[in-house]
């Protein structure tokens, strides 16, 4: 058995040397070695002619099971899927396939194709590490008894229906049957032994009824898979999708997307997700009115990469088919999670909302084709600095003391206590400040959310008991509230250990306060003249428990004593009356205006927008290699007969 070499740098280089290969007048078994640069296959579809048979699938010596899509009696076409297990790392990138058949009966592969999507159950083993996968039997389990209901992906894949299909060897039934066995002990009870000929009869009878899915996924992927416009139908606009209505940055950076959009008269539709699970009604809203929820040509998804794979696998296939996916994934240390990679399978591309997320993420892109990676900065709505009177109202507000030079520290619980770094700002406020000398200082911590770590903000809150400068608001405010809040002090400090764009910093660089910030990642796009004070840092490793992927990564470990030093300039600058009102600083707060402002950036994104629509318009999603036409949603096997 001789083995054929391939070196490929995408997935569509090496496809098509496979095509070229001629794989059909090859004789089973067969070796493949692939050597991937950069990137790595996460599976692979098989195309075969002649009577149903079990393959058998190597990657590296590691046997992997068939899972059988489709089967065409008119043609005896048969279509495998065959997927990696999670171990694999483009740290490793030398692929040995081998390929052979469980059955003695003539086969002929007529297509071979790697691909790099994930499947549900490896994005579920990503992003929900609260359910235990680590077997295929309490994975089955939970997919019937729960993952049908909350995911609608689960119940539109073709890999994964077809698994439950798939029969069990330890007991001769479908993977179906044998967990629907183990979940019903009544049913164990009245049947003695799941070979018995009455649990088939139930089966036939019964089952059906009670777990409606069992018909589902009986049938052809492509009727489980809901209808919907095809890309070259769809108009031009971009469907929105994220934290539209919650209080935090990530929600704000989806707003501020929509206001600039809305200024130049792009259309936008919003769907407006959970921090946590979609509600029922929203799922089933994704499965029946997908065109209605998302009718536009273009998504942009405001989340995480791994959120975004979150609400891909609970909404399923209908909102993200034939559209132009894009991800605008905010990442804060200077490496792109590995364990991520396999999330760039959602996407056509990635907005990169600084220089530092870019080149984190670009890092890993070098020898890929795919997604497209663009520096697209986030915007602010128009803000302003608050004249004296209002002020003084918002201090009143909020119990602040009216003369007194303020400081304000702003986080919020869940983006760490450790890369946020308060304890930084507490540090270097009481170093340029001691109580026992005088100066009409204070300090502002400004939180939401502590209970996410209670014992490091016990910690903190134990740190300044002793000093009554130091006050704290840790409460929700709504975005006029904060605007208010921050607008009323004249000095924010941020010595925090990794931002990914720093919204809160533009926002009080726009309202006039000096902003004293670590000289590191997101935030150094903007961070410049008159009202940016960079403070130094040392790179530094970043701890296991203090933020997720920490292996390999480093982030900034802020000088306290320069950050100190910067203080006491500042206050003794602004100890003279006229220092906020010069004609220099009102023109830096016009050239943050020009750089942030979302009319001015709302050019910016419509001019990517429109490039998309004016390359694609006209064309269809397989034409275009759309990441999920609906082809790509079926594995490439073709639609059922209507």
């Amino acid at each position: 058995m001789s083995t054929d070499q391939f070196i490929a740098r995408s997935k569509d280089e090496l496809n098509k040397k496979l095509n070229d290969t001629r794989l059909h007048t090859l004789k089973l078994p067969i070796k493949l070695q692939v050597s991937c640069q950069g990137w790595l296959p996460t599976g692979w579809t098989l195309e075969a002619q002649g009577e149903k048979s079990n393959f058998l699938f190597r990657i590296n010596g590691e046997k992997i099971n068939s899972l059988l899509l489709s089967f065409d009696k008119k043609t005896k076409s048969t279509n495998y899927y065959f997927e990696h297990s999670s171990t694999l790392t483009t740290n490793s990138p030398h692929l040995l396939l081998e390929i052979s058949s469980s059955k003695q009966i003539p086969q002929h592969i007529l297509k071979l194709e790697a691909t790099d999507r994930s499947s549900p159950i490896h994005l579920l083993q990503l992003v929900r590490n609260d359910l235990p996968l680590h077997s295929k039997e309490i994975t089955h389990s939970w997919v019937i008894t729960s993952g049908f209901d909350e995911m609608n992906l689960l119940r539109q894949d073709a890999a994964t229906t077809n698994s439950l299909n798939q029969l069990d060897q330890d007991t001769g039934r479908t993977n179906f049957e044998s967990r629907i066995w183990d979940l019903r002990d009544d049913i164990q009870k009245a049947f003695q032994t799941i070979s018995s000929p009455l649990f088939s009869e139930w089966i036939v009878n019964h089952a059906i009824k009670e777990y409606e899915l069992l018909a589902e996924v009986n049938e052809h992927p492509s009727t489980r898979l809901p209808r919907s416009l095809e890309y070259d139908q769809r108009p031009f606009g971009v469907n929105l999708i994220g934290y539209a209505s919650s209080v935090i940055g990530i929600g704000e950076d989806l707003r501020t997307c929509r206001e600039a959009l809305e200024s130049i008269g792009i259309p936008t539709a919003t769907i407006d997700v959970p921090t946590r699970t979609t509600s029922k009604e929203l799922r089933e809203q994704a499965r029946t009115e997908a065109d209605r929820l998302a009718p536009y040509a273009i998504n942009l998804v405001c989340m995480t990469a791994e959120e975004h794979a979150r609400i891909f696998l609970e909404l399923g296939y209908a909102i993200f088919s034939e559209r132009y996916n894009i991800g605008y994934w905010p990442w804060e240390l200077g490496n792109w999670p590995e364990p991520w990679n396999r999330l760039f399978g959602l996407v056509d591309e990635i907005w990169a909302s600084s220089r530092h997320t870019y080149q984190s993420i670009q890092q890993e892109l070098t020898h890929r084709p795919q997604p497209k990676l663009t520096y697209c900065p986030l915007s602010i709505s128009p803000i302003t600095p608050l004249t004296p009177e209002q002020k003084a109202k918002a201090r009143n507000n909020h119990g602040l003391p009216p003369e007194a030079m303020l400081m304000i520290c702003s986080f919020d619980g869940r983006s760490s206590f450790f890369r946020k770094n308060p304890w930084g700002t507490i540090e270097a406020f009481l170093a340029a400040f001691p109580k026992d000398k005088g100066a009409d200082v204070g300090l502002v911590i400004k939180t939401i959310h502590t209970s996410v770590d209670t014992s490091e903000w016990n910690k903190l809150k134990e740190l300044i008991k002793n000093d009554d400068r130091i006050l704290v608001i840790d409460s929700a405010l709504d975005r006029d509230e904060l605007i208010q809040l921050y607008g009323c002090c004249d000095v924010q400090v941020s010595l925090h250990r990794a931002e990914g764009f720093g919204r809160i910093l533009a926002e009080c660089l726009l309202l006039g306060l000096d902003v004293v910030a670590t000289n590191h990642s997101g935030n150094t796009d903007f961070c410049r003249g008159q009202h940016a004070h960079p403070v130094d840092y040392d790179l530094t490793d970043v701890q296991d428990g203090d933020y997720p992927y920490h292996h390999n990564q480093q982030w900034a470990e802020p000088c306290c004593s320069n950050a100190a030093e910067i203080l006491r300039d500042i206050y003794t600058k602004r100890s003279t009356q006229q220092y906020a009102q010069t004609t220099e600083r009102q023109a830096t707060i016009r050239s943050y205006q020009k750089q942030l402002f979302t009319d001015s950036l709302a050019k910016f994104y419509g001019n990517q927008l429109k490039a998309i629509w004016n390359q694609s318009r006209n064309k269809t999603a397989e034409e275009l290699n759309l990441r999920w036409s609906r082809k790509e949603c079926l594995y490439g096997i073709e639609e059922a007969d209507p």
